[in-house]
């Protein structure tokens, strides 16, 4: 093992994009199948599946509390270690839980003469955690698409669908039914299948198969996850619960519940910094309808950025609306290999998220009561979050320690 337990996980982030399931099989087959006797929820979708994820979680460990039943939840990306992706009872994993994990999962990996890919390596890795923790209730966010993805692995007792929309088109398809198909492509007719009104293209998908409608009734919802598009997201984790036999909290059962990042509001230096990881057109008319609706009021200013095969004109569109001005910061690394307009039209323009003279620029404006929303992109929202809750290098992993960069120019899957 090298001198950083992370290398062998994050080395293969540059290694392209696989489109098919054997290496992940036989790894997991030679691992024993970890975790397997759980009950397996798989969220699928392409706006709210992170938030859906965390509420299904909370709402399962919180009915299973008296019997002191253990759920797993493994969510994409991080925000600012890996082992935030793989929780245990809502607890992210330390750093010594993940490379024990990872490091089995390499040994098997030998073993079976296979070579994974960066999110078939993390999602076993969760998985020989979450086994080792003997949870009972496994939720896995899917990351791109679902037929294909590492966490159709196994099949799953419960599927919930949140919001398609365009995302991905490189590797997902041209349209919503392109990408509704992939999405849903893995599933078969006798799993539970839980799903929001959706766009007419996903709509005709969805009319081929077995499902059910999550009703758009209100729910008990956490403060900490304001905005219309999380109601929704909350009536199709409730559904999802109630459909397993298991009660949905009360308001008070939400209390303790966080899941930073989603229009998360943090007091900095007199003034108030606004965290929303939206980074898609869909996803950031949400963020605009939620600021708009604010009782804080809309914001004074916008920092925000977005990855090189982002729809940068689209959101930049959807944030227009707000009327206020706007800062540029693109992500580090490959990801911010962005056209000169995405920076051309904003008032100013900074290398990167952590740019020193951005948060000179910050502290000036806060301190006089601004309140900035911060996002595009995680790779935007992560090391300004980071700042304003004061941590330093030691409580984060490098911020070349990212997901996966289709640098290969590989197509979708076959």
């Amino acid at each position: 093992m090298s001198e950083d337990w992370r290398a062998p996980l994050f080395a293969r982030r540059n290694a392209g994009m696989k489109f098919d399931l054997e290496s992940l099989r036989a790894v997991d087959a030679a691992l024993g199948h970890p975790a397997r006797a759980a009950r397996h929820v798989q969220v699928l979708g392409t706006n709210g599946k992170g938030s859906t994820s965390a509420m299904i979680a909370w709402a399962l460990q919180k009915a299973g509390q008296r019997a002191g039943r253990r759920v797993g939840l493994f969510t994409s990306p991080h925000l600012h270690r890996a082992g935030e992706r793989v929780r245990v009872n809502f607890v992210p994993a330390t750093d010594a839980e993940l490379r024990s994990a990872i490091e089995r999962v390499l040994e098997h990996e030998g073993a079976a003469g296979r070579t994974l890919s960066f999110f078939e390596l993390l999602t076993l890795a969760a998985l020989v955690h979450f086994g080792a923790a003997g949870v009972e209730d496994i939720v896995l966010e899917a990351g791109l698409g679902g037929r294909l993805d590492s966490t159709s692995l196994r099949r799953a007792d419960h599927v919930a669908l949140t919001s398609v929309a365009m995302d991905h088109q490189a590797f997902l398809g041209p349209d919503l039914a392109s990408i509704a198909g992939e999405k849903l492509g893995a599933l078969d007719a006798e799993q539970v299948l839980w799903t929001v009104a959706q766009a007419p293209e996903v709509e005709a998908v969805l009319s081929t198969r077995p499902f059910r409608r999550a009703s758009p009734v209100p729910a008990s919802l956490p403060a900490v996850l304001p905005g219309p598009h999380q109601r929704i997201n909350a009536s199709l984790a409730r559904a999802l619960v109630e459909g397993m036999g298991e009660p949905w909290p009360g308001e008070a059962g939400w209390a303790d519940f966080r899941w930073p990042g989603r229009y998360e509001a943090r007091p900095h230096l007199g003034g108030v910094m606004v965290f929303d990881v939206a980074h898609n057109p869909h996803a950031m008319e949400a963020l605009v309808e939620a600021a708009t609706a604010d009782r804080a009021g809309p914001p004074d200013l916008i920092v925000w950025g977005h990855a090189a095969d982002k729809e940068g004109e689209a959101m930049r569109a959807a944030l227009a609306r707000l009327e206020c001005e706007r800062w540029w910061a693109g992500p580090v690394g490959p990801r911010g290999q962005c056209n000169a307009g995405s920076r051309s039209t904003e008032a100013r323009a900074f290398d990167d998220a952590s740019s020193l003279e951005l948060r000179a620029a910050l502290e000036s404006r806060l301190a006089g009561g601004a309140r900035v929303l911060v996002c595009g992109s995680h790779f935007v929202v992560a090391p300004l979050r980071a700042w304003a809750l004061g941590l330093g290098p030691l409580d984060m992993d490098p911020p070349e320690l990212t997901d996966p960069v289709n640098v290969h120019g590989e197509q979708g899957p076959p």
